[in-house]
């Protein structure tokens, strides 16, 4: 299974109209989005895709945000969803507490191996969390949960400047950069590889 991985999408419109030639070039089962994205208009693109989506908000996402997704069938925050033989696990950027300790229940009962775990935060003091080139601005309890249950993948976003891949034991952890820049990941979750990419925007 291919994964086009996009976050932190800042009401860009046009970053959204170029997900179906992303798709397409990649050849992509499933998008993934890692929240951030403060306007309805960049959700209801979502309906347009030829492939699914599965979504966490962002912390700068709000509540009416967060129920639109909802309401599209996209969000998996504090659920798991089934998708390509793997089981995609949910952390949204607000009442990130919460979200934690509903993913932990879900993580108890998954196979590492066949987890995904997706949050808009990423793991404290990593290659993806280090925000003002010094500071490790990443969640202590999401780095907890990767190294407590190891998820095959952890995908992520939040800290722009932190674009790239790591490894926390055993899993592999991606924070494509802000897709409104252009920034994208394409994961390839069988061989638990993540190449990162950027398209020009109109």
């Amino acid at each position: 299974m291919r994964i086009l991985h996009i976050s932190d999408i800042h009401c860009s419109y046009s970053s959204i109209q170029r997900l179906p030639q992303l798709i397409q070039e990649h050849s992509a089962d499933l998008v993934v989005i890692t929240g951030d994205f403060e306007c309805d208009e960049v959700i209801h693109g979502l309906a347009e895709l030829p492939v699914p989506a599965l979504a966490v908000a962002g912390n700068m996402d709000d509540t009416y945000i967060m129920r639109l997704l909802k309401e599209k069938g996209v969000s998996i925050e504090g659920e798991a969803r089934e998708h390509g033989g793997y089981r995609f696990v949910g952390i949204g950027g607000r009442s990130v507490k919460s979200f934690i300790g509903k993913a932990e229940e879900l993580l108890k009962t998954s196979d590492p191996a066949k987890t995904i775990l997706v949050s808009h935060h990423p793991p404290h003091k990593t290659r993806v969390d280090v925000a003002l080139r010094f500071l490790h601005a990443g969640l202590k309890e999401i780095r907890a949960l990767i190294e407590k249950y190891g998820p095959r993948i952890h995908l992520c976003g939040h800290i722009h400047e932190s674009r790239g891949v790591d490894t926390l034991g055993s899993t592999l952890v991606v924070n494509p950069g802000p897709f409104s820049k252009g920034y994208y990941a394409v994961i390839m979750v069988e061989e638990k590889r993540a190449e990162l990419g950027k398209v020009k925007l109109y």
